[in-house]
């Protein structure tokens, strides 16, 4: 709510990303796709802290180099809601270690699996067996529900449900994590094909050899 996810994805990332609107990308099966962009409003974050008596808020980032131009961008957002984020670059290899140690009070992750599964994508960080292995630290026997239900019907439309349930409750509901961007990457075709539409598609959908 306090970061404008559009702008930073337009500006720092160079349009080289999209804003989330949930966990799962939209490059991964059962995405939620009729989600809105996590919700840009300043205004009533401010509301928000002011109803839970919060001020003066102070927290510390600590960030890989290569995070570091996303996370002051986000320093400077929070900044506009009485939030001062304390931003440090460190060492990789320490940034591991503190991550593993779940001593990140606030950090930046890129997550991606070899899954093209969304529940799959999801569950490998956050289900809570694997919570702890991964840092994410996370546990919800209402998520975990959901991702069960999600891998053991037989039912697409029931799947697909469940796993937009099981990120919903994820984002939006106990705020485990706080999707900034999905970052897109480039490729370039060979001369001749044509129709890679999914970039991170391990099956190339859509894509053919021109006559």
């Amino acid at each position: 709510m306090a970061t404008n996810r559009q702008e930073l994805a337009d500006t720092v990332l160079s349009g080289s990303a999209e804003p989330c609107c949930g966990f799962i990308p939209p490059s991964v099966t059962n995405s939620d796709e009729g989600a809105d962009v996590l919700e840009y409003d300043p205004e009533r974050a401010r509301e928000l802290l002011a109803e839970a008596k919060v001020t003066d808020l102070s927290l510390t980032a600590q960030v890989r180099s290569s995070d570091q131009a996303v996370m002051v961008a986000i320093q400077n957002y929070w900044s506009q809601i009485g939030v001062n984020l304390d931003v440090q670059t460190i060492d990789a290899g320490l940034w591991r270690e503190e991550r593993a140690n779940g001593a990140l009070t606030v950090t930046l992750v890129t997550w991606s699996t070899l899954s093209f599964i969304g529940v799959e994508f999801m569950a490998s960080y956050f289900y809570s067996s694997n919570a702890s292995q991964r840092s994410s630290f996370y546990s919800s026997s209402a998520f975990d529900g959901y991702v069960d239900a999600a891998r053991t019907t037989l039912n697409e439309d029931e799947a697909k449900e469940d796993t937009i349930a099981a990120d919903r409750q994820l984002v939006r509901t106990d705020f485990a994590t706080i999707p900034v961007v999905w970052p897109k990457t480039p490729y370039v075709l060979r001369e001749g094909y044509d129709g890679l539409s999914i970039l991170v598609n391990f099956h190339h959908k859509d894509m053919s050899k021109s006559a």
